[in-house]
């Protein structure tokens, strides 16, 4: 058994496209599932998740929805049934996880000097140029165009347009250190700047904190899923 904890978060209406109920990974680890959909909380009790109910109003913009979220996602350390973990495993609501394979890499952080891992991003980016053109294509990363553009802009003030690895941050294994903290916080600033499109302010986060940020093959332990 390791100190290991998994989570993941939907916060919005059911008539958000990412409503989705995950399959709990474990009966031998903490689950939980953040929302604050009363219909979420009974479908992921009924999928043996443990539910906890954030008592925030429920937006029906996809925007304000999405942002909601990125507390979970970005700083779990902010969350005492996560932070008293040595480690977390977060996923976005659309996957499944190998809970084998997350030991795995569980261990292979705890003999290391990385504390966070993520996974490669599937499509072969020369620079963040490709990436928030991509990004462009969907309607609610769109909707705040003028905003990461301007964060962009900002940040390639001093530092680079290119990075080894474009990461994708649907999938995240943490080592709750002072350092992964740190790394956490300053992302969640970043996302408030550059809006929810969050890959985007990862891709600079990274630059600040190589030494810990450790990537993994797309899909190397997770997948799509579908609804329960």
């Amino acid at each position: 058994m390791r100190d290991l904890v998994f989570y993941t978060c939907f916060l919005g209406s059911d008539y958000n496209w990412a409503n989705l109920i995950p399959i709990c990974p474990s009966e031998t680890y903490p689950c939980y599932y953040f929302t604050n959909n009363m219909n979420n909380f009974n479908r992921a009790k009924n999928a043996k998740w443990t539910p906890i109910f954030i008592d925030v109003e429920i937006k029906h913009d996809m925007v304000e929805s999405s942002f909601q979220s990125k507390i979970f996602k970005s700083c779990p350390h902010t969350f005492d049934l996560l932070q008293k973990h040595k480690y977390s495993c977060y996923f976005d609501s659309k996957h499944n996880v190998n809970v084998e394979k997350i030991e795995e890499l569980v261990d292979f952080l705890e003999s290391s000097d990385y504390s966070i891992i993520l996974p490669k991003h599937p499509s072969k980016f020369t620079c963040i140029w490709e990436e928030f053109e991509l990004a462009m294509q969907f309607d609610k990363y769109r909707a705040e165009k003028d905003k990461s553009l301007a964060y962009i802009e900002n940040q390639l003030t001093t530092l680079s347009d290119k990075v080894k690895y474009h990461l994708t941050t649907q999938f995240i294994i943490r080592k709750h250190t002072s350092k992964t903290t740190e790394l956490n916080e300053l992302w969640y600033q970043h996302i408030q700047e550059c809006g929810i499109m969050c890959q985007l302010s990862f891709f600079f986060i990274q630059q600040l904190y190589s030494d810990i940020v450790y990537p993994i093959e797309y899909q190397q332990c997770y997948c799509y899923c579908y609804p329960v």
